[in-house]
């Protein structure tokens, strides 16, 4: 039963590697885009970032660039990865001070830092 169970969880981990690869290698970036934000709005964060993290320098210095490195700080904040999403959060604040949304991952680091000093034994 554990067999079949492992294999079929295997089995969905690899399909959906080799779906992400393959999407990688596309070169329609509307695509590209259009998917990762749909994985991102089902909450699939751990899909959406390597296609957020492919498309981020076809898209540097667009507003669509700046709204690409804010949903990737949000999807590693929501898949529990806080010091990346630390990291990601000030880079964004530090990039995009103009904006009035830049606010908001000011308050989000210092959770981030201290949910994961939590978990440290």
């Amino acid at each position: 039963m554990r067999k079949n169970l492992a294999f079929i969880l295997f089995s969905i981990l690899l399909v959906s590697c080799e779906n992400t690869q393959k999407l990688l290698k596309s070169n329609n970036t509307k695509y590209k885009y259009t998917v990762a934000m749909d994985r991102f709005n089902r909450g699939k964060y751990f899909q959406a970032v390597p296609v957020i993290e492919h498309l981020l320098p076809l898209y540097k210095g667009t507003d669509t660039g700046e709204m690409l490195y804010f949903t990737l700080a949000e999807a590693y904040f929501k898949n529990d990865e806080f010091l990346v999403a630390a990291y990601h959060y000030k880079n964004y604040r530090d990039l995009y001070s103009t904006n009035p949304r830049q606010k908001m991952p000011c308050l989000k680091v210092p959770y981030a830092i201290i949910t994961n000093l939590q978990d440290i034994p």
